[in-house]
């Protein structure tokens, strides 16, 4: 699902086949990314990571064991599990876990 316009409403839209609901004023947030190889991975600012859940991991970059905000995206087929995102809260770097 996508959102877009139609006239003055915000709608989560498929174009696979053509449905269309109404955005709920908290969902306008989100946004649907699909992560290609050799593409880099979705930036999450500030904002955003202060809404997301906190855990603590160890960063592959800094080494250190931190908080990191993760989410979760289907970035494979649809009966594929999803993949996990993290976020260093220490040195912002973004690294991926696959189920």
């Amino acid at each position: 699902m996508q959102i877009k316009r139609q006239g003055s409403r915000t709608v989560w839209y498929c174009p696979t086949c053509g449905y269309t609901e109404d955005v709920e004023p908290a969902d306008q947030t989100h946004e649907r990314v699909s992560v290609k190889r050799g593409q880099k991975l979705k930036e999450i600012n500030e904002n955003e990571a202060k809404n997301l859940p906190k855990v603590r991991v160890t960063c592959p970059k800094c080494g250190k064991e931190v908080e990191a905000y993760y989410w979760m995206e289907q970035t494979r087929a649809g009966d594929e599990p999803m993949t996990r995102f993290f976020k260093c809260t220490v040195c912002g770097y973004v690294w991926r876990e696959y189920s």
